[in-house]
């Protein structure tokens, strides 16, 4: 009997030495102090032997590190990770982090195929419709366009896909740029579908719809866009972006004073230096 208790002393005993150290980590993430959230999670990884216990650690590591906004160290260390590791799902988590990585320090094209072998290996699932968004969202910004479209049209039959605004948010954006414009229009439909969107979401597909139809030079129907855009409780820099977008849709039907009005509101908003100072370009320009 001394003996069993004994054991069972000993086991209680050893779990708070292990647990203590996530909870010790937890506690210094949940206090924002990075560093030292940082370096007690080396700590631990350097001590557990377990798999899923080492899959747990560097996802918190990843976090931390991207809050530090430490990338170049994130990528090294999610290649430690990926050198030994065997699930594919874990792999998964840790490639999205490391993609998102090298897209912040400018190697956008490796870090779509970053993305990319993340969505292989999840296959399908949550995990690999994160990856497909971070794909489709880097994707234009190299001007691929095909290759973002493809994986839009491969993301669409994952798992819960249906319900991703996110996902069809950035696969309409991926048309767009293509001026592919129907089938934006189509994906718009999608996002528009899920229930319980989002304002940002909201604003978003508006947005979208009136400058599609603004390219397709249908200013009247962009205009009835950004109108009920505008109607929905935005922030700064949102509304001053509509504003923007809807001040040359009446500058192209001829409306100079309506036009004007808008740039002179637009140019009111503080949230974006690049709408804002195009604003003010578009004032003088109409007031000649």
């Amino acid at each position: 009997m001394k003996k069993i208790i004994c054991l069972i002393a000993a086991f209680v005993l050893a779990i708070p030495s292990f647990a203590a150290t996530f909870q010790e980590v937890n506690a210094f993430i949940k206090e924002k102090k990075w560093s030292d959230a940082e370096k007690s999670c080396r700590e631990l990884i350097s001590e557990i032997k377990k798999p899923a216990d080492i899959f747990i650690a560097y996802n918190k590591l990843m976090m931390i590190m991207r809050r530090q906004n430490k990338n170049a160290e994130l990528i090294a260390d999610a290649d430690a990770f990926l050198a030994n590791c065997k699930n594919d799902q874990h792999a998964a988590a840790i490639l999205i982090y490391k993609g998102i990585a090298q897209r912040a320090v400018k190697q956008r094209v490796e870090s779509l195929d970053t993305f990319k072998l993340a969505v292989d290996k999840a296959k399908d699932g949550y995990s690999a419709r994160e990856a497909a968004f971070y794909f489709i969202d880097t994707a234009p910004s190299v001007k691929k366009y095909a290759e973002a479209q493809e994986m839009y049209n491969r993301a669409a039959k994952f798992k819960g896909a249906d319900s991703d605004a996110r996902l069809h948010a950035a696969g309409s954006y991926a048309f767009f740029y293509d001026r592919k414009y129907d089938e934006g229009l189509a994906i718009l439909d999608k996002l528009d579908a899920i229930e319980n969107l989002s304002v940002g979401h909201k604003e978003t597909s508006l947005r979208y719809r009136g400058n599609i139809f603004a390219y397709k030079k249908n200013h009247q129907e962009a205009i009835k866009c950004y109108d009920k855009a505008l109607e929905l409780k935005l922030d700064a820099y949102r509304e001053g972006r509509i504003t923007w977008f809807k001040a040359q849709s009446l500058e192209k039907l001829g409306k100079k004073a309506e036009a004007l009005e808008c740039y002179k509101k637009a140019a009111a908003y503080k949230g974006d230096a690049y709408f804002q100072r195009n604003s003010v370009m578009m004032i003088k320009k109409l007031e000649k």
